[in-house]
C-alpha cells in the first residue's frame, strides 16, 4: 500500500497514531477497510419509549410540526445560497411560511426524547456538501386554503451535483430526480431543459412518472 503525502503527515504528527486503512486496489475501484459509526446501526438507538402509546403520543403529527417550525432551518456551513438571494429573501420574509427541514427524535440534555433537525441524503448541511441545498417553507391550511397546507421551497444545485464535476455541465438528472423524491407535494409537471448548477431553476420530474415537481416561488393567490 502506497501512503499520501497527507497520511505520512498524519502519521508522524500524531506519532504514529493515525494510519490509513488497509487498501486493496487490485479490483475496479478499489477496496478499503471501512470503521461503521456505532450511530449508523438502528440497533445502538437509545431506547426513549417503553409502549406503543406513549410513543404514538409523543409522535403526533402536532408535535411534530411545533418542534420543526421551531428548530427551524440552522446555518449551513456548506450551504449553496449566496447572501441577500432574492429568492430566499422574500420567502423568509413572509410570515405566513414556516421554514423547516427534516427532524428525528433524539436525546435532550436528561436524556429525554425530543425531535431535532437532521442532515440527510436530501435535507440539511449533508446534503448541501454533496451538492443539493433544498430550503422548504410551510404553509398552513388556515393561511393558503389548501387542505393539509402548502409546501413552497427553494432550491440550489452546486459543483457535486453536476453531470461531471468540475467538468463544466449542467446538472445531473439523478440531483434533480432526488429533489422530486424529497418533497412530498407536487405542482403541475413541465418539461424543460436540465437545470443549470448554482441556478435557481424548478426541478421537473421525469416525464415517465406522473409526478410534480416542487416549485422556487410561490404561487399567486
Amino acid at each position: 500500500m502506497t501512503w499520501t503525502e497527507p497520511e505520512l503527515r498524519a502519521f508522524f504528527a500524531s506519532g504514529g497514531a493515525k494510519r490509513p486503512e488497509a487498501r486493496d486496489a487490485s479490483l475496479p475501484g478499489g477496496t478499503r477497510a471501512l470503521t461503521i459509526d456505532a450511530r449508523t446501526d438502528p440497533s445502538n438507538a437509545p431506547v426513549f419509549f417503553h409502549d406503543d402509546a406513549s410513543k404514538e403520543a409523543f409522535c403526533d403529527a402536532a408535535n411534530y410540526r411545533a418542534a420543526a417550525f421551531a428548530n427551524g432551518i440552522p446555518f449551513r456551513p456548506n450551504g449553496l445560497f449566496p447572501p441577500n438571494d432574492a429568492l430566499l429573501l422574500e420567502l423568509a420574509s413572509d410570515a405566513t411560511l414556516a421554514p423547516f427541514q427534516k427532524n428525528v427524535i433524539g436525546p435532550g440534555a436528561a436524556g429525554e426524547p425530543r425531535f431535532e433537525p437532521v442532515g440527510s441524503w436530501a435535507h440539511g448541511d449533508v446534503a448541501a456538501a454533496n451538492g443539493l441545498d433544498l430550503r422548504c417553507f410551510y404553509r398552513t391550511e388556515a393561511d393558503s386554503g389548501v387542505k393539509f397546507g402548502k409546501l413552497i421551497a427553494a432550491f440550489r444545485l452546486g459543483d457535486r451535483a453536476g453531470i461531471g464535476y468540475h467538468k463544466w455541465t449542467n446538472a445531473h438528472g439523478g440531483s434533480v430526480r432526488a429533489i422530486d423524491g424529497a418533497k412530498s407535494r407536487r405542482p403541475r409537471r413541465r418539461r424543460r431543459r436540465s437545470p443549470r448548477l448554482h441556478s435557481l431553476t424548478p426541478p421537473r420530474a421525469s416525464p415517465r412518472r406522473r409526478s410534480r415537481p416542487c416549485w422556487t416561488r410561490p404561487r399567486p393567490s
